[in-house]
């Protein structure tokens, strides 16, 4: 019986957190915060609107550029999926288009963890879990299609160039159907630069592309009650 209760329990908590992950601001717009203390940042998330961050990344991310990590990791190969592409391409002048989408293993190896340790920590609390950092990177210009927030929390953290993001409020569910640049008839458009970071709020759709180089990170998560479900949809 007891076990039965507990499942019961167990259950309707999922419920409940799932419910409240899926639930989002019809008017939200963009905030901008210069300060990035984890009390500010946890009540503007309560909003459900999308944030722009300054000032939230260590400075050791100051000086990032392909240059840099070409010279700071000799001869290194990056596995991608089935791939091994090498580092030097991305420095390499000849080659005018290459990416790498959403690498787990880059954080570690250019060693960029500690840089992430400050952020990770103001988007995470008790609950927390399936936290990870991915890199991406673009060489040349990239247009990548839509995409959905299915996280409880997402980051997005400019390393090095810029890219341009549209964000789109769950609201406006037509754009599914949509084409690229429709799409932006709905969104909130937003120059990401070197040191800035974008909260994206849970079931927000967004695109984005590249004019020239980026190097950027998704930070996400979930929460012990929501993993499951976001990992299955």
């Amino acid at each position: 019986m007891l076990l039965i209760l507990a499942i019961i329990t167990i259950i309707g908590i999922m419920i409940y957190f799932i419910n409240e992950s899926q639930k989002f601001n019809p008017t939200a717009e963009l905030i901008q915060l210069q300060d990035p203390n984890k009390t500010i940042i946890q009540e503007n998330i309560k909003s459900k609107s999308p944030l722009l961050i300054h000032n939230l990344l260590n400075n050791d991310i100051s000086d990032f550029s392909f240059e840099k990590i070409v010279i700071d990791n000799p001869g290194y190969i990056i596995k991608d999926n089935q791939k091994n592409i090498s580092l030097s391409i991305f420095n390499d002048k000849n080659i005018k288009q290459v990416y790498i989408l959403d690498n787990p293993h880059l954080i570690d190896d250019f060693k960029l963890k500690d840089s992430f340790k400050t952020m990770e920590d103001t988007f995470s609390d008790d609950l927390t879990f399936n936290l990870k950092t991915k890199m991406n990177l673009f060489k040349g210009d990239h247009k990548v299609n839509i995409q959905k927030n299915k996280h409880n929390n997402l980051i997005i953290s400019q390393l090095y160039g810029e890219t341009i993001f549209y964000i789109i409020n769950p609201k406006h569910s037509e754009i599914i159907n949509k084409n690229y640049n429709e799409i932006k008839k709905w969104s909130i458009k937003i120059i990401l630069k070197q040191g800035l970071n974008l909260y994206i709020p849970p079931e927000w759709f967004y695109i984005y592309e590249v004019q020239k180089d980026s190097i950027f990170a998704n930070t996400y998560s979930d929460n012990y009650f929501t993993f499951l479900y976001n990992y299955l949809r």
